[in-house]
């Protein structure tokens, strides 16, 4: 248990350090001006609900290997619907199962199959070009389906949280990884932010790289950067600091009353918390957060990297339907149906 911390600390710099391949970027920025098109979409389907007359748009794009559309892909769509935006949905899967189709159609005004480049930013430059005019939007949500959930209804659980007045971009949770930028897993972008040069100027100059690395540093993290140095206004909804003030409290008062009821793993895991705090180094909320996010603060979704794969071996994980059970009505058969088609060599 005493080296936790350490091999915490080492997997955080480990993915910073693996966005350092400079040369590999450089090569895949030059291919992707090579091949450069405007978009890459296969084809498309004409949904339910009229795009032309819609002022707020969400876009939320998908993948999956085998191209199913899952039914909690569903359930995100029509979260975003019943808080009263208009949805496209996008996928980049290899195929596509179109028997699948229909039930997203019934939320949706488009459902978009293209090729994959550009991983989630192709996806989503690709989805804005389908908006009859961007600049006419009061709102605009770029998502996608790393995460499951609603848990709640977004209207109250985020955006009457995420006022225009407040700021101009939003993002669920905001990171300080490298450089302070809201996490691109979801994104909300206010009427000042849609009419701005620098968001048509940041697509209009889109490239679809084909590497990771490059679309975190210049695009998710980059994203943020460009707005806030063109005089816009970004910030989290459940704020870093926020959470991290609160994990603090919750340390110290710890500390006070006695740690006997928590098992080894747990006690190790906010040891580990707390070094990382006091070291400065950012932790990715959405992961080391994740149950007081949707217990204290009504987080209305769960990472899906948490269940797969667990990155970060944090404890008590098998929690995870218990803390969502309590949130609400939300059929958790959707995450172990999905689980049971994904999930590889690890317990839910």
């Amino acid at each position: 248990m005493a080296n936790l911390a350490v091999r915490a600390f080492n997997r955080i710099k480990g993915s910073q350090a693996a966005r350092n391949d400079f040369i590999e970027q450089a090569i895949s920025k030059w291919l992707a001006q090579i091949n450069h098109r405007s978009n890459w979409i296969r084809k498309t389907w004409q949904g339910a609900h009229d795009l032309v007359s819609a002022r707020d748009v969400a876009i939320l794009v998908g993948w999956d290997a085998r191209g199913g559309i899952h039914d909690f892909a569903v359930t995100y769509a029509r979260g975003l619907r019943e808080a009263g935006f208009t949805v496209i949905y996008v996928t980049s899967s290899p195929k596509i199962i179109e028997r699948d189709v229909p039930k997203m159609l019934a939320e949706c005004a488009l459902v978009v199959h293209r090729h994959n480049k550009g991983y989630d930013f192709g996806s989503y430059r690709d989805g804005i070009g389908l908006i009859p005019n961007v600049t006419a939007l009061n709102r605009l949500v770029l998502c996608n389906d790393s995460v499951y959930g609603p848990f709640t209804n977004l209207k109250e659980a985020v955006f009457d949280r995420a006022p225009p007045e407040a700021a101009d971009i939003w993002g669920l949770t905001d990171s300080w990884d490298t450089y302070y930028h809201v996490q691109s897993y979801f994104l909300l972008f206010h009427a000042a932010a849609l009419q701005s040069k620098v968001f048509k100027d940041f697509w209009d100059k889109f490239l679809y790289v084909k590497s990771k690395s490059y679309i975190i540093n210049n695009y998710e993290i980059g994203l943020t950067r460009k707005f806030l140095r063109a005089g816009l206004s970004a910030g989290g909804i459940f704020k870093y600091r926020d959470l991290v003030s609160a994990f603090m409290q919750f340390y110290r008062s710890l500390n006070a009353t006695g740690r006997a009821h928590l098992s080894p793993e747990h006690n190790a895991l906010i040891d580990t918390m707390y070094k990382l705090v006091q070291q400065a180094s950012p932790l990715n909320p959405s992961h080391f957060f994740w149950d007081t996010l949707i217990v204290d603060h009504g987080f209305p979704f769960i990472k899906r990297e948490l269940l797969s794969a667990n990155p970060m071996r944090l404890p008590d994980m098998y929690r995870w339907d218990e803390i969502i059970r309590a949130t609400g009505s939300y059929d958790i058969g959707q995450i172990e149906n999905h689980l049971k088609l994904t999930l590889n060599k690890r317990a839910p």
